[in-house]
């Protein structure tokens, strides 16, 4: 996928010479263990508990490999376009996703003010960068046919509450019953992705 990425992809879309990108300067994981835990950090990673964005539920070891994303876009210098942090597939092809984090408080995830004007709120924001992430990712005929090997495509927000939450309360109930069943919603962004949601420390599972 690197080599798509630095190559491919800069190809179609035709990325001025002076900007050369090697697969070496990309950060990039591969791991087979049972649970992954993931962050925005450059490390991947994350091995402070307090921190964790994301938990990869791994169960069948498979080797997945973790790409970031961001980092590969802002050294193509497309500026104009806010993008996902991460994708990760397993060598099974059983799920390729585009993966946006975040970690802020249950107020900011819906429409807010600031400064007394509405303010979009960080799951819209998240549906927007995977909505671009995917559809220019899809764009580049050589990553279609490497997408379209695997039997499912996500376009997943994982995000995690700065403040504790009742699991008792209303807005926990309603979270959670989203991630149990995703598919319950008609969450398809209309190109073979489908957006899912994932509120720590609920587990994705590959």
């Amino acid at each position: 996928m690197l080599v798509l990425l630095t190559a491919d992809f800069c190809s179609h879309y035709n990325l001025p010479a002076r900007i050369k990108i090697s697969p070496n300067d990309i950060p990039l994981i591969s791991s087979n263990e049972s649970r992954i835990a993931i962050y925005d950090h450059v490390e991947i990673i994350c091995s402070d508990k307090e921190k964790e964005n994301l938990i990869i539920e791994n169960n069948n070891a498979f080797e997945i490999t973790i790409i970031s994303y961001e980092r590969f876009h802002e050294l193509t210098q497309i500026t104009h376009e806010k993008v996902c942090d991460y994708i990760f597939y397993d060598v099974d092809n059983s799920v390729f996703s585009c993966c946006e984090l975040t970690s802020c408080q249950s107020d900011y995830l819906e429409t807010h003010l600031v400064n007394g004007k509405p303010e979009q709120g960080k799951r819209a924001k998240a549906h927007s960068q995977l909505e671009t992430t995917t559809n220019k990712l899809l764009a580049v005929p050589s990553i279609t046919e490497f997408i379209g090997k695997f039997r499912s495509r996500t376009a997943l927000f994982a995000y995690r509450l700065s403040e504790n939450i009742n699991q008792n309360s209303s807005i926990a109930k309603s979270i959670n019953a989203f991630n149990r069943n995703p598919s319950s919603i008609n969450t398809s962004l209309g190109n073979g992705f489908y957006f899912v949601q994932r509120m720590y420390p609920n587990t994705f599972a590959v």
